[in-house]
């Protein structure tokens, strides 16, 4: 059975209450963000033939990022956490930006393997023969 590693970030440190959770994706989950990730591409039909005449690039980092949540205080949709950052930046500017880079390294720390579900334990220490 795999177990589900989880990095918690405390939203106490941008002025906010609760956490978000993040986490590896469910397989419904990376559905969800290819079709929200298809949306950010504008189509044309030239010569008979579809072509991508503008993606919203910096929409679709944010749709990969909002992938990897699990829990947060916010609707895991675009505008919903746009709002929610119009909000922090409301009260105590740069406080969303510095939640996008925490919740970023979580991110990278998750698709990385870096993070272990289980609390690192002491080395045991072994006597010397000297």
């Amino acid at each position: 059975m795999a177990v589900r590693s989880e990095i918690q970030i405390d939203l106490s440190r941008f002025g906010q209450t609760g956490v978000v959770i993040m986490a590896l994706p469910s397989l419904r989950k990376k559905a969800m963000t290819k079709n929200a990730l298809g949306n950010c591409a504008k189509v044309e039909v030239v010569n008979g033939e579809k072509v991508v005449k503008e993606t919203n690039v910096g929409d679709m980092e944010v749709i990969e990022l909002l992938a990897f949540v699990a829990k947060a205080p916010f609707p895991m949709d675009l505008k919903s956490f746009y709002d929610y950052c119009d909000r922090m930046d409301a009260q105590n500017f740069g406080s969303a930006s510095d939640m996008f880079d925490a919740m970023t390294e979580a991110k990278e720390k998750l698709i990385s393997g870096d993070m272990s579900p289980f609390v690192d334990s002491q080395v045991q220490e072994t006597p010397s023969s000297d």
